[in-house]
């Protein structure tokens, strides 16, 4: 495989709570654009060219973005039973910070998700480094991530596709489980668990931190004795996807769809 890196730190994960929420949205957004300077992001659109400048008087414009209000309002009838939204927002230089958002409502197995990308150069500096994580963290608490994780994308590495209801993907610097993979391995496993660094974030949020250093390579015996602790059937081999792994049995939890779905009266279709 191909590997790939990039300047940035990306803070990523996944969600199965309601992102069609008013509420929810106007929150994030919130505490996105008033970050510290170093992180507040100052343009927007759901696609690019992202360059709707942000005035942090009037969030509402964002927020009916985010909730992709009108064109969801004006889908027609025989339109797929599908209701999505798209959003980003990037701080252009000093340094370069880039959201997205992704969230939908569909009968077929899906994740909300969010990006945080940062310049890794940016995180030398480890007061910056902690401010960073704050805000990532004060946002997953709102947006109640079921995994996720972050990883240091200039030191190569091979790019994955996502399928957690398959096996949980690779292990990364820092990892995040949820209600699911804490109602799978169970609490008290996953605050024993033999890595430089366990942090319970929130109720239902737990944080796995591999080593201390995110500048150096993750030393494969660490991921190892991670998966090890709590269940190598649960996890993806290094190197591998969740194409390797599909018609198997693997440890996976029980996700709770309900809240991504379009129709609650259709069972959730697995593909």
């Amino acid at each position: 495989m191909q590997l790939s890196n990039y300047p940035f730190v990306n803070f990523s994960f996944q969600s199965l709570c309601d992102w069609q929420n008013r509420e929810l949205a106007e929150m994030v957004i919130h505490r996105i654009i008033n970050a510290n300077d170093e992180y507040t992001p100052q343009v927007y659109s759901r696609f690019e060219p992202v360059k709707v400048k942000i005035d942090k008087e009037n969030v509402e414009y964002i927020t009916s973005l985010w909730l992709n209000e009108e064109v969801n309002r004006n889908l027609p009838s025989f339109a797929p039973p599908v209701r999505a939204g798209h959003l980003m927002l990037r701080r252009k230089k000093n340094p370069k910070v880039e959201y997205m958002i992704s969230w939908e409502k569909n009968n077929r197995v899906g994740f909300n998700s969010m990006n945080v990308s940062v310049e890794v150069n940016h995180l030398q500096d480890i007061e910056k480094q902690q401010s960073f994580f704050d805000l990532c963290w004060t946002v997953a608490r709102i947006l109640q991530p079921v995994r996720g994780y972050v990883i240091n994308q200039s030191i190569p590495y091979i790019p994955e596709p996502l399928a957690p209801q398959v096996i949980h993907p690779e292990l990364h610097w820092i990892n995040l489980f949820g209600r699911p993979y804490i109602e799978l391995f169970g609490r008290e496993k996953l605050l024993s668990t033999p890595c430089y660094k366990v942090e319970e974030l929130a109720e239902g949020i737990i944080a796995l931190q591999l080593t201390d250093n995110l500048f150096e390579p993750i030393p494969e015996e660490v991921r190892a004795s991670v998966k090890k602790h709590l269940g190598e059937q649960a996890f993806v081999e290094s190197g591998k996807t969740y194409r390797d792994y599909l018609n198997k049995e693997n440890i996976v939890p029980n996700f709770d769809y309900i809240q991504v779905m379009f129709d609650r009266t259709q069972p959730i279709i697995f593909v």
